[in-house]
């Protein structure tokens, strides 16, 4: 059953070099903490599992994320995308954004400098 305040968070995060990766998750983080501080129940999987992948060593890419998105995607009611570089690229966000339209979760595209006072938006 999807909670209807909780906004999944999407951005991209694949590319060959770790330190886009790293930025992108980076830029993830202070997103999800901006809407956290104003009450909004975010869940971001770049967020989420940036360090479990490094840590465990885990594929990077949408194939191997692609089921625990899904369950979270349906545990959601918003589907909000951060446009960082390469959101409209990424195989994930383009992927994610499939299954949110296709479960009626509310889209909205959020540039980073976006963030604020999106409370009423929940």
């Amino acid at each position: 059953m999807a909670d209807v305040k909780r906004v999944y968070l999407a951005s991209p995060y694949s590319h060959p070099c770790p330190l886009v990766r790293w930025w992108r998750w980076l830029l993830a983080c202070r997103a999800t903490a901006a809407l956290t501080a104003q009450g909004i129940h975010v869940y971001s999987p770049i967020v989420h599992g940036h360090w479990l992948g490094v840590l465990g060593r885990l594929p990077k890419g949408w194939g191997y994320w692609q089921q625990a998105d899904c369950r979270e995607l349906a545990c959601s009611r918003h589907f909000w995308v951060l446009r960082l570089k390469g959101w409209a690229q990424s195989q994930g966000v383009k992927a994610e954004l499939e299954l949110a339209r296709g479960l009626g979760l509310t889209v909205r595209l959020l540039k980073p400098g976006d963030l604020r006072n999106l409370k009423h938006e929940v």
